[in-house]
Order: structure tokens, then C-alpha cells, then sequence
């Protein structure tokens, strides 16, 4: 930082693909073989709209961000320095959030006591943050208040959901 202030700057850029295969489990082949046998309401129904939902998908994703901060500060004065930041960060929905095709205990991970199935059409989380601050210091001590603002935008969270 010069006498006076500075700028800084910075961007990244991430790509992310993932892709999975269709999936079978041997539940929803019972209701291939006699679906008659196998009602709305049984288990085996249950996998066998889960796998029909899930193949039927885009199981091929790719995702492109750009992530931003910028930040200047300025010194006022040998005692106060006062700051401004802004970041925008994306995070990418994981293999399980995007591709858990069946409600595991693997994916329970939210603590919630629910299981959870993902959506392979979901959109990376976009958070934004702009930040303001003071800072007072001597010899005596330091003082720094700050308030800031976030929003993210297409949050990945867990939501129970009907089969």
C-alpha cells in the first residue's frame, strides 16, 4: 500500500464438467419385467420412476465461472485507514448434489435426519459480498468496524421432495 491507498485486484476462472452414465438398480427391473405386479406406491415403483427420472436427464453438465475481488483501501491520516471490497464467488454443485439418483444415507451429510436426491440440471451458487470499513489505531489500541453485504444467488441446499 502506497502513503495514500491502493487498488487490488484479482479474477479467476474455473471450468467444470462432469458426466455421469444411466443408472439401473435391480428394484425398478422388477417393474420392467411386470410392471402390473408393481403399483404406484411400492418400493420397486418408487426406484423405477427415480431411475426413469434420472436417465432421462442431461447427465452431461458444464459449468464456467469467473470469480472477482477488488479491494481499496485509503489512509486518511497517520491514525485512520478506511476500505472497500467487493467479491463475487461461484461454487460448482458436487457429484452427489448434482447426480445421487437414489435417497442414500451417503447424502445425508446436512445433519437434518433427511436424504436427499440430486438435480443434474442445477445452476453453480453465485455469491456476492461488498464490504466497508474504518480503521483506527495508535499506541494505545485498534478499532476496525465493518459492515458488509452478501447474497447468493442459486443456492445449493437439500429440499425433501415426493418421489
Amino acid at each position: 500500500m502506497t502513503d495514500d491507498g491502493a487498488l487490488e485486484f484479482g479474477l479467476r476462472a474455473t471450468r467444470t464438467s462432469t458426466h455421469t452414465d444411466p443408472v439401473d438398480a435391480f428394484p425398478a427391473r422388477l417393474v420392467d419385467l411386470d410392471p402390473a405386479m408393481w403399483p404406484i406406491g411400492t418400493p420397486p415403483r418408487a426406484v423405477w420412476m427415480l431411475r426413469e427420472r434420472f436417465n432421462s436427464a442431461d447427465l452431461d453438465q458444464t459449468d464456467t465461472s469467473l470469480d472477482a475481488v477488488a479491494k481499496w483501501t485509503h489512509r486518511f491520516g497517520p491514525k485512520v485507514s478506511g476500505s472497500m471490497s467487493f467479491g463475487r464467488k461461484h461454487r460448482a454443485p458436487s457429484y452427489i448434489e448434482r447426480y445421487s439418483w437414489m435417497p442414500l444415507e451417503i447424502n445425508a451429510g446436512l445433519g437434518d435426519g433427511n436424504n436427499y436426491v440430486g438435480d443434474s440440471s442445477l445452476d453453480p451458487e453465485q455469491a456476492n459480498q461488498i464490504e466497508l470499513g474504518l480503521s483506527w489505531a495508535d499506541a494505545r489500541g485498534y478499532v476496525a468496524p465493518r459492515i458488509s453485504f452478501n447474497r447468493i444467488d442459486d443456492y445449493i441446499q437439500g429440499s425433501p421432495q415426493r418421489i
